[in-house]
């Protein structure tokens, strides 16, 4: 029911009473459109129309070069805005075609100049025609013979793509060779240089296009019974403002219709006037000069000379551009055959709000097992869907630190096959800025490194192997000492009791303290044992190297050499990096064993062993004065983790070889070489550095340098890249899980959206039976008991076809969540899921057409 504001209609009433009055004036006579009730009602509810306007259909529709709105139809709207209180917002778009779209869509409400068939019908009320215009064929000069629709077979046809025409000919004549076109102008221009054969088209509009253009080789073939009556087209749902354009075109006058027509379609008196007094005057200078006579023929052959000539320069440039169209097809091809065998995925994304990925090469498919239509003109979203769940942070924050600081980025994460395998993959995008410094797109590449990781992964573990023989000696130590602490104890106990004789309580508190802090030890002993021989998959974030350090530390105690004073030394605040925690203090642990057995197992034999390794964290301003050979531009800061010892050193010699595979400088059995290498490949892959200073006999202090992890710039960058999509409209939540449900729910209502939540389908579906008209989206969880997504989706489709539906699931490419999607689902979120990510896809889904 509409809520009735009788003030709000009496002074509308008023307000149209007026306006007739002064449109009575200026037309010189009374002027009533006789509105009903209700259409004024309809006004004062809608006072503005948004018009969507043919933007090439010159005479009746189009724009000026300052974006104005002109024609004939222009000048209708003119004269109707100054008969009835509404105001039409112009909205410019592309084409015609796109036009429809949006009327179609009703993001606009009313169409300038349309033509009536039954499709259209369909979802368009018409008024009454105002413009009367033939449909003819158009030829090149040269075709004498005279052309009805029956005798296009075999012809190559232009028509304006979505135009009256185009739908007339697919439908009566469906073997036709049609091709359609963005406006009438460029199909004109396909006939002069004979890239079509014929053009059907609206008369004025055909003759404008060919005046405006000077094409002086085309003629028309023939009319068509396909007459045209032009009328303004409006939203089904709108029959108040039909009739009451009906009754404007009504009160218009034949005099104010025929001042239109004649302002845009000219007869071109003129022309004839001056045609005639230019007879008149030839046949008087004929009569008295014959040399005239002899002038024009002379002048007319010259000009017929200059007509070929520039006929011959026209075809010559055809050909020339026929040639180079060809040369770029050809190099096109050339450089999509380089793309297509290139082994790996080449692309390109769009920097708008979506991040559209607009090129993807075909070996997406041999990555993710999708093809590049499943990606190509679609949200990011898309691809981030097959991206491992536990790398996406990493991914878009890496990504997001790239446009911040307008530089290049690479990474390396897993990506979701869909056989259900899992591909890692190296990624180098860099984004690309317009001639303005505007940023217009990210371009890169992607690799697959899935063999190249599972090799370095067996030299990981390989090298984590050596390591732990290598601390087996002192692990064992270590242990026995705390067996020997318990079997002491125990014996003890044994033979107080064999004795029969009476322990005392402090006593036998006393044991049992001792027993139980051996377990304890021995606890800690196992569990870092497990700790260093287990595998592992890497996984990148922001790491603190003070726990790293610390982890390391609790190793080294256990297994190290009691001679070895251990001298760590931490930061007060985080010192943050971007890296994998287990592979940081695999590195560490490494250069500390090393340096344990500088300063015992590599001393010679009169050598006394022991010595200070102490590990210090420092923070560096710049990284140029302590590492030698860095690029001028780099001006990162960086952490520093100095692992110093007091061994025997390393000479100049071995400084060379040092970070090569399998090269060691220890006797069999202390290792194959691998530490250092793996640790080398380890810091470089987290574009770090190693720098080792020594002094044979002296000591060594290795240097490892990482990227400083800004914590602030990261969020400054989040508070930019991340700003939340509010809206209006109901939700339903489907969700079983109840936290999950309950955050669901929180973050929709701090986007603005009322919020429904239930925790299973019955519950849903009890729900819509009262609700369904108010609900915007179903915001649906796949795995639930009693009754799954699939189930809910297929009563949803039968029972309420217009509801909109977001599914949401742990992994996109389960076999039963694409068949969900195929039933109609409108998008696809992927748990885990963002306030970002769900307030963009709601919004996505709630304003689709």
């Amino acid at each position: 029911m509409h809520h009735k504001n009788p003030w709000g209609i009496q002074l509308l009433f008023l307000v149209i009473i007026i306006t007739q009055l002064s449109i009575s004036e200026s037309f010189g006579r009374e002027i009533n459109l006789n509105l009903t009730e209700e259409e004024i009602l309809w006004i004062e509810e809608h006072p503005v129309v948004r018009l969507g306007p043919d933007p090439y259909f010159p005479p009746i529709e189009s724009f000026d070069e300052y974006g104005s709105y002109i024609g004939m139809a222009a000048d209708y709207i003119e004269v109707i805005e100054n008969i009835i209180p509404i105001q039409f917002e112009i909205v410019k778009l592309p084409n015609w075609e796109k036009v429809l779209e949006q009327f179609r869509s009703r993001k606009i409400d009313m169409l300038g100049a349309a033509a009536e068939n039954d499709s259209r019908s369909e979802y368009m009320l018409f008024t009454q025609p105002f413009i009367q215009y033939q449909t003819v064929i158009v030829v090149k000069k040269g075709d004498t013979n005279k052309l009805t629709l029956d005798d296009l077979e075999g012809k190559k046809v232009g028509v304006a793509s979505g135009y009256i025409t185009h739908d007339y000919l697919k439908l009566h004549y469906p073997g036709y060779d049609l091709y359609p076109v963005d406006s009438i102008q460029k199909g004109i221009e396909l006939v002069s240089f004979g890239e079509v054969d014929v053009f059907v088209g609206f008369i004025t509009t055909i003759i404008y296009a060919i005046e405006e253009g000077g094409y002086s080789n085309l003629s028309l073939a023939g009319k068509t019974d396909l007459n045209s009556p032009l009328a303004f087209g409006v939203r089904r749902d709108w029959p108040e403002l039909q009739s009451i354009l009906n009754k404007a075109l009504a009160v218009i006058t034949d005099e104010q219709k025929k001042s239109i027509h004649d302002n845009w379609v000219h007869i071109e008196s003129e022309r004839l006037i001056s045609n005639r007094k230019f007879q008149i005057y030839a046949l008087f200078i004929i009569t008295g000069i014959v040399l005239v006579i002899s002038f024009i023929l002379i002048w007319n052959q010259s000009l017929k000379k200059k007509v070929l000539m520039k006929t011959s320069e026209l075809q010559n440039e055809l050909k020339q551009r026929e040639a180079a169209e060809k040369s770029l097809k050809i190099s096109e091809n050339k450089y999509r055959s380089l793309v297509d065998n290139f082994p790996g995925i080449v692309y390109r994304s769009q920097l708008d709000k979506e991040m559209t990925l607009i090129y993807i090469s075909n070996y997406i498919f041999n990555i993710s097992g999708l093809t590049p239509s499943d990606f190509i003109e679609r949200n990011i979203d898309v691809f981030k869907s097959i991206i491992h769940p536990d790398d996406r942070i990493s991914v878009e924050e890496t990504i997001d630190n790239s446009l911040f600081l307008k530089e290049p980025f690479e990474i390396i994460y897993r990506i979701n096959h869909s056989d259900g395998s899992i591909r890692w993959v190296q990624e180098r995008g860099q984004p690309i800025y317009s001639n303005t410094g505007e940023l217009v797109f990210i371009d890169g590449f992607i690799l697959d490194i899935t063999d190249l990781r599972s090799v370095e992964e067996q030299l990981i573990q390989t090298q984590k192997m050596e390591t732990v023989g290598t601390l087996a000696g002192g692990i064992a130590h270590d242990f026995n000492n705390i067996l020997g602490g318990i079997t002491s104890t125990v014996s003890l106990m044994e033979y107080t009791i064999e004795k029969k004789q009476t322990i005392e309580p402090e006593k036998l508190q006393e044991y049992i303290a001792i027993l139980k802090q051996s377990g304890i030890r021995a606890t800690g002993v196992v569990k870092n044992l497990l700790y260093l021989s287990r595998k592992h998959e890497m996984s990148l974030s922001t790491v603190n190297l003070n726990n790293v350090i610390k982890d390391v530390i609790k190793v080294c105690q256990y297994s190290f050499d009691k001679s070895i004073r251990l001298e760590p030394h931490y930061t007060a605040a985080p010192a943050n990096v971007f890296a994998d925690s287990l592979q940081l203090e695999q590195v560490i642990l490494n250069l500390c064993v090393n340096a344990e057995h500088a300063m015992t197992i590599m001393k010679k034999d009169q050598q006394k062993w022991g010595g200070t390794l102490s590990i210090e964290i420092e923070f560096i301003e710049n990284i140029q004065d302590f590492v030698l050979n860095i690029p001028d531009d780099q001006h990162m800061q960086f952490w520093c983790i100095k692992v110093k010892d007091e061994g025997i050193g390393i000479s100049p010699d071995e400084k060379n070889e040092i970070f090569n595979p399998f090269y060691t400088t220890k006797e069999h059995g202390f290792g194959v070489g691998l530490g250092l290498s793996m640790s080398y490949n380890i810091i470089k892959s987290l574009k770090g550095y190693i720098e080792l200073k020594s002094t044979p006999w002296e000591g060594t202090v290795f240097s490892v340098f990482l990227p400083f992890k800004d914590e602030s710039k990261k969020r400054e960058i989040q508070s930019d890249h991340s700003i939340l999509r509010k809206g209006i409209g109901r939700v339903l939540i489907v969700e079983d899980e109840r936290i999950l449900g309950i955050a669901a729910e929180e973050m929709l209502q701090t986007c603005g959206y009322e919020v429904t939540l239930v925790i299973n389908g019955i519950e849903a579906l009890e729900y819509l039976k009262n609700h369904a008209e108010e609900t915007d989206l179903v915001f649906l969880d796949m795995l639930m008991p009693e009754m799954s997504g699939k189930e809910i989706m297929m009563i949803l489709k039968e029972t309420y076809p217009d509801l909109k539906v977001l599914l949401t699931s742990g992994y996109r490419q389960d076999s039963r969540v694409l068949e969900v999607i195929d039933l109609g689902v409108k998008e696809f979120l992927q748990k885990p899921y963002t306030l970002k990510s769900l307030s963009e896809a709601v919004d996505r889904v709630i304003n689709q057409a």
